[in-house]
C-alpha cells in the first residue's frame, strides 16, 4: 500500500496569530469580529460560532448528542 504519510504534510499552520480588536452585536443573533489586521468581514451566527468551542462541555454535548443546544 505504500509508505505511510508524513500528517505535518497535510496540517495548515497560520503564518501569524491574529488577534480580536473588537467585537459587536449583531442584532441577537450573531457577532461581527474586527481583527487586528483590519479586516472585519463575515457576520457569525451563535449556533456556528458554539459549533466551533472548543470547551470539554460543548465537544461532551456535541459527542452525545451530535448537535448543540443552539441548533435543536
Amino acid at each position: 500500500m505504500g509508505p505511510e504519510h508524513d500528517p505535518d504534510l497535510i496540517e495548515l499552520r497560520p503564518v501569524r496569530s491574529y488577534r480580536v480588536e473588537e467585537l459587536q452585536l449583531v442584532g441577537n443573533y450573531a457577532m461581527q469580529i474586527f481583527w487586528d489586521d483590519g479586516h472585519s468581514a463575515g457576520i457569525y451566527a451563535w449556533p456556528y460560532l458554539r459549533r466551533l468551542c472548543p470547551c470539554s462541555i460543548c465537544q461532551a454535548e456535541r459527542a452525545g448528542s451530535g448537535q448543540s443546544q443552539e441548533d435543536r
